[in-house]
């Protein structure tokens, strides 16, 4: 019988409840929970497992919808053992996986997880730097496009075609701006109200994820 608080470690040979394929052994963690009717016991994993998990078991974890950060396993499966760490450590631990974890759910949350790797959630300003680096790589200019919202205000409407020239600036409060031609007149749009074909519109469209998001 295990206390809460206790270190535990998964012993040899065991897998992951929920997923039989991924092999848990000598992850280790703090007792958080016991379940008297299924002799089953919550653990919050440690720094150090965290940091093992691979991206692609997070990515299958966070479409799940269920936690990487504390699971539940069999008495029998767990054995007494010795911290790793500190619960700080732990926590810091989570904050730097969700970093990787939060947009996984998206359609392009790949995309979105590469050029973000790193950042914290709301660090925007170096998210739309790294986004426009990023894009003004992988984009071949002139790429055609359409609106996908209603800029009237811009004298353009929704639904036309127009032409992206370049990505023009970054706005602190719109994102990256680019200079597109519609109509025989240049125009300054939100590239997250464009859509696009091909391999420049799924960057664009991974942007348009994140910058929905956000």
């Amino acid at each position: 019988m295990f206390k809460i608080g206790d270190i535990v470690a998964v012993k040899d040979g065991v897998s992951d409840p929920d997923y039989p394929d991924q092999d848990m052994t000598s992850f280790r963690g703090r007792v958080t929970e016991y379940h008297s009717k299924e002799n089953t016991y919550s653990i919050k994993l440690d720094s150090i497992s965290l940091y093992s998990i691979p991206i692609d078991q997070l990515r299958m974890i966070v479409l799940d919808g269920l936690s990487y950060a504390e699971i539940s396993f069999d008495a029998k499966d767990l054995e007494l053992s010795s911290a790793r760490d500190t619960e700080d450590d732990v926590e810091k631990a989570v904050e730097e996986v969700e970093k990787k974890t939060f947009f996984l759910h998206l359609d392009f949350g790949d995309i979105i997880h590469s050029v973000l790797e790193g950042l914290g959630r709301f660090e925007y300003k170096e998210a739309y730097e790294r986004w426009n680096e990023f894009l003004g790589k992988k984009l071949t200019f002139p790429v055609s496009a359409r609106t996908t919202e209603d800029l009237s205000h811009y004298h353009v409407p929704v639904g036309v075609d127009v032409i992206i020239n370049s990505l023009h600036f970054i706005d602190d409060s719109f994102g990256i701006i680019c200079e597109a031609r519609y109509g025989g007149s240049k125009h300054q749009l939100m590239l997250a109200d464009l859509e696009a074909d091909g391999e420049c519109g799924k960057y664009i469209k991974a942007y348009s994820q994140w910058y929905a998001n956000m």
